[in-house]
């Protein structure tokens, strides 16, 4: 948006333009939301803020640009599970507890997550009680988002999660950089391109640090 949309063309160079244009987009996220009546059981899991779970050797040939794998009768691919009250009780209520479940998935249209998110869900739902024992039947509170969603609440581009795609054509290639070659005009968050590629909210925050520090060395040294 800054460079299509808000930045003169005049101050744009053509070969600049065609480099950022090649840039590709990662996916996004369809994420299940869960709120359960008492905590989670996950076994001999280990205890940590995120549980990786692929149930088949799938994840070798797992294409998370192509939403062909949601139309089979079970999800393989792999899902990612949260507990974020197991880590901060003020977000669920006493022994209470709050999940969110996440698949990396294109964009598509409006239309296409409306006819098949509860679906979708369910077959989530399905997949990570292998991980969560009897999760159906302790769920009390379930809300779905959609990359329509994410698109919607955080105008990222096709509502990616990670910025750019993590190609290696695209790690390391410095098209956005911090401190760009408009004076005084800096960039923060996911779409920085950076050495180790793009990784969603903690290199977002991370770059904030760096484009603090780029600012005052700046106004330091005048």
């Amino acid at each position: 948006m800054v460079f299509n949309e808000l930045i003169n063309r005049q101050y744009l160079t053509n070969d600049f333009m065609e480099e950022f244009n090649r840039l590709k987009t990662g996916v996004s996220g369809f994420i299940l939301f869960l709120g359960l009546d008492k905590k989670a059981y996950i076994g001999t899991s280990p205890l940590s803020y995120i549980i990786s779970y692929c149930n088949k050797s799938s994840i070798y040939d797992y294409d998370p640009t192509d939403i062909g794998y949601l139309n089979s009768k079970e999800i393989s691919c792999p899902i990612h599970l949260v507990l974020p009250s197991r880590f901060d009780d003020t977000l669920a209520p006493y022994n209470k507890e709050s999940m969110a479940l996440t698949l990396f998935v294109p964009y598509m249209n409006e239309a296409f997550w409306q006819e098949r998110k509860e679906e979708i869900a369910n077959k989530l739902i399905v997949r990570a009680s292998d991980v969560v024992s009897g999760l159906s039947k302790t769920i009390i509170v379930r809300n779905i988002v959609t990359p329509v969603s994410l698109k919607k609440y955080t105008s990222n581009k096709n509502g990616s999660t990670h910025g750019w795609a993590p190609l290696i054509s695209q790690v390391g290639h410095f098209v956005v950089k911090q401190k760009s070659f408009i004076d005084k005009l800096f960039f923060v968050g996911q779409w920085v391109t950076l050495r180790s590629g793009e990784s969603g909210l903690p290199v977002a925050a991370y770059t904030g640090k760096l484009g603090a520090k780029l600012i005052l060395k700046e106004r330091l040294n005048k």
